[in-house]
């Protein structure tokens, strides 16, 4: 039988045992594990794809968002990026200057993959595909002209 004294000792170890596995945690170096690839969609917060594009040359911001192992946000910083479009004739891709964002342009009418790859400190290789949806609204046809004949 535990005694009372007993009982209360052993529930101060369990606490100080969870305090120590919480600070490990902490201080557990944090790994970038997984990319997620967004987009501006004209906003400063960027949003998860897919992304739509409405008219030609139509543009937006694609953006990597890094996730660590314990599946929050990555707040060191994001290495190169190497972005990707499988189809150019119906967006295309443009890497900006700060090898980080990718510039997105609408060509035409369908659906096309942009990837986004890139290589950890630890040497993981990291990849994460998006869709880009062009949706060109076609205009009404416009009355121009009319022929009236007279019998």
């Amino acid at each position: 039988m535990i005694e009372p004294e007993e009982k209360k000792m052993l529930k101060v170890l369990e606490h100080i045992l969870y305090e120590l596995r919480e600070i490990r945690h902490e201080l557990r170096p944090k790994l970038l594990t997984t990319i997620e690839v967004q987009f501006s969609k004209g906003t400063f917060m960027p949003t998860p794809g897919p992304l739509t594009l409405t008219t030609v040359g139509q543009t937006d911001t694609a953006v990597v968002v890094g996730i660590d192992q314990y599946g929050n946000p990555w707040t060191g910083a994001i290495p190169p990026v190497t972005y990707a479009i499988d189809d150019a004739t119906i967006a295309t891709s443009t890497p900006n200057a700060d090898g980080l964002t990718d510039l997105i342009t609408a060509v035409a009418n369908g659906t096309a993959n942009l990837t986004a790859t890139l290589s950890t400190a630890e040497w993981l290789a990291l990849s994460d595909v998006e869709q880009v949806i062009v949706a060109i609204q076609q205009a009404p046809p416009v009355l121009s002209a009319i022929k009236v004949e007279f019998q």
